[in-house]
């Protein structure tokens, strides 16, 4: 009697296993990336079955976040647009400007001493910038012309952009950025990293053991450009907490909290989306599978340990479960899939 063959789709996505772990300069894993997205573009396209959808999701679990090293942070990335950016204390984003209609949110994990949000009108921005003036303020002058776009985070803030015409930054913090594309299509207005060079400290063995220090916020908080902050609150049903930090078309986010020995919903991944999952610490059981097959209980789970995650492919079934003893947080991404995996033109 012969053995299956091994499914083709399966040694497609082990041979992206060693690229997609490995140090490398980000120029040569967003390459192996760019395989990877076309790979999934192409089963996506054609539908999954819920075996496949389980070798996809234990596959993101064996490569883990796909690790890009910056010179002020570093970007532990999935192929779907959710990140966690581990930024260097007073080091951050350049203050930039979307070049397309892109939704991005920025949750507060943590936020060092110094660590702030700057949130600014296009108009505001022409109107006053001047590159000297503002290097010195950044520097630590005082100017209150740009001082009143600059917003002191708290942990568990939600900070949304879903327009073309705000200039924004993140600086000194540790985020979770949950966006509709996963490339960056920005004009750089103020590029205070350029010349900088990337820290030697940042490595795969570094980020992981940084990543396993963040705990989800006990609260969050949905912040406007003006910082008027609104409490978000969860909807809890026998030990679950879903707390939506966006819903709209081109992004929802959701933390879910679950009890021990609790277990979500089963939910359905639409046609059109995929779904990442991000656990920060402790187990994770995810039942992945169409929807007969979750209900035979014939199926075994995909277990994800923090820090870790998961992909859910479109159309697919799946639901979260939490048998340890700790309660368990997880971070939720869904979006359509063909604009978060597809490159653009910025």
């Amino acid at each position: 009697m012969t053995s299956a063959s091994p499914s083709p789709l399966r040694g497609k996505l082990a041979a992206l296993v060693a690229p997609l772990s490995a140090d490398a300069p980000m120029d040569v894993v967003e390459r192996h990336e760019e395989t990877l997205k076309r790979l999934l573009g192409d089963v996506f396209e054609r539908g999954v079955t819920g075996d496949d959808g389980r070798a996809i999701a234990a596959f993101q679990r064996d490569v883990g976040l796909i690790m890009k090293y910056k010179p002020y942070a570093v970007k532990a990335s999935t192929p779907l647009g959710y990140s966690v950016f581990l930024q260097e204390p007073h080091r951050g984003f350049s203050f930039q400007k979307h070049t397309v209609r892109k939704v991005e949110a920025f949750h507060i994990l943590d936020a060092g001493p110094g660590g702030f949000v700057f949130l600014c009108p296009w108009s505001e921005w022409e109107r006053l910038y001047e590159p000297d003036r503002f290097q010195r303020w950044l520097d630590g002058a005082p100017d209150d012309a740009y001082e009143r776009f600059r917003l002191e985070p708290t942990v568990g803030d939600v900070y949304l952009i879903t327009d073309r015409e705000t200039v924004h930054t993140v600086v000194g913090c540790r985020i979770e950025e949950f966006a509709s594309v996963s490339v960056d299509v920005v004009n750089r207005l103020h590029d205070q990293n350029r010349g900088t060079t990337v820290p030697a400290k940042f490595t795969r063995a570094h980020t992981v053991a940084e990543l396993a220090t963040l705990r989800e916020p006990a609260h969050h908080r949905s912040v406007d450009t003006s910082g008027r902050a609104t409490t978000i609150q969860p909807s809890v049903s026998s030990g679950v907490e879903a707390h939506m930090l966006v819903d709209c078309p081109e992004l929802q986010a959701t933390i879910w909290k679950l009890a021990p020995g609790s277990t979500t919903p089963v939910m359905e991944v639409a046609r059109d989306r995929g779904v990442q999952l991000f656990v920060a610490t402790g187990t994770c059981g995810v039942m992945i599978g169409e929807r007969a097959e979750l209900e035979s209980g014939s199926i075994a789970p995909v277990v994800v340990n923090g820090p870790g995650t998961t992909l859910i492919a479109p159309r697919l079934h799946f639901a979260i479960f939490n048998d340890g003893r700790e309660p368990l947080a997880v971070s939720m991404h869904s979006v359509p899939w063909r604009p978060a995996i597809e490159t653009l033109d910025a």
